[in-house]
């Protein structure tokens, strides 16, 4: 049962302040392991249809996805300049 100081705890800036960041570490985890799901798919992509997209020198999977953004962005992203490392 809550107590009606638990209801109005929020409105003192301490308990405001810990609320908001236990809400952001929640969101940050809940993110964090929704990554890294998406990297574990991502490689699973990579190694069956491009593999030889790592087997170049300082190439990796994290390195590949940014790059191919910036690259097939040519509206937001008109420059080769992002496209040199590859």
């Amino acid at each position: 049962m809550c107590h009606s100081s638990d209801l109005n705890g929020y409105r003192d800036i301490s308990t405001a302040y810990k609320i908001a960041l236990k809400s952001l570490a929640r969101r940050y985890l809940e993110l964090h392991d929704e990554i890294a799901d998406l990297d574990v798919m991502i490689s699973v992509i990579v190694d069956e249809l491009a593999p030889e997209l790592i087997t170049g020198k300082a190439i990796g999977k994290t390195s590949i996805q940014p790059q191919e953004f910036c690259c097939s962005d040519r509206e937001n992203f008109p420059s080769d300049t992002c496209c040199t490392s590859l």
